[in-house]
């Protein structure tokens, strides 16, 4: 499956879209499959601006 990962603070750039091996609930955990998501701008703003601070 397809996973956006962020290894360390810094610009959008820092994103990668990495394949990873689906995960495997585990007893009273639940797998939730998403269709869309969104990134708001402040979050990764607040993200790269805390990249100093790592």
């Amino acid at each position: 499956m397809k996973a956006s990962i962020r290894r360390k603070y810094g610009s959008p750039s820092s994103i990668r879209i990495e394949d990873i091996e689906k995960p495997v609930p585990k007893e009273n955990e639940v797998l939730i499959k998403v269709i869309a998501t969104t990134c708001v701008y402040i979050s990764v703003s607040s993200s790269a601006s805390n990249s100093s601070n790592q």
